[in-house]
């Protein structure tokens, strides 16, 4: 099934062959070195890819390991600060259990110092008004026992309204 016909380019180039003409093929050849050497320089350039590739994927994969100990280290921090949040947390319960507590005790001794206070108040109030009376007993038993001893009551003067008062018959027990 060779096209073996007269205008062929295999044909010509048989016959080509067969005269003995000598063909130059220093243009092919030249032409084929710089294909050598441009293949050459293209294995070369992809042998440094390759390499600069290989360090990138080396680096890459050492960065993901550190990076890997890093977020390893990060959880145990963030769960070692988990656990210290849980104990301020109870802690914080703790602490205001017995801010509350506090807070009632206080109330309750506010209360005690106050009942306290109002007796106080109430016992001396009794205090002053029995000593009075009774420097009151001493001396009119003084006017009968011991006149020199005997204290005059002060003259009070009174006001208009007080000796309409008195004249009713009403008694008047403080000073005006």
């Amino acid at each position: 099934m060779l096209n073996l016909s007269p205008g062929s380019a295999r044909v010509n180039l048989i016959s080509m062959a067969l005269s003995g003409k000598s063909v130059d093929f220093t243009k092919v050849i030249s032409m084929i070195d710089e294909m050598v050497s441009l293949l050459k320089q293209e294995q070369t350039d992809d042998e440094n890819k390759k390499t600069y590739c290989l360090d990138s994927i080396d680096r890459a994969e050492d960065e993901g390991k550190s990076l890997a100990i890093d977020i390893k280290s990060h959880k145990s921090s963030i769960a070692e600060f988990a656990e210290q949040l849980a104990a301020t947390g109870e802690r914080l319960d703790g602490v205001s259990k017995s801010i509350v507590d506090l807070d009632a005790s206080v109330a309750k001794a506010t209360k005690i110092r106050q009942d306290e206070h109002s007796e106080f108040v109430t016992v001396t109030a009794n205090n002053a008004a029995t000593s009075k009376l009774l420097g009151i007993a001493i001396n009119r038993l003084n006017k009968f026992y011991a006149p020199a001893l005997h204290k005059a009551a002060p003259k009070i003067e009174l006001s208009g309204e007080d000796r309409i008062y008195v004249n009713m018959g009403g008694e008047i027990t403080t000073a005006a």
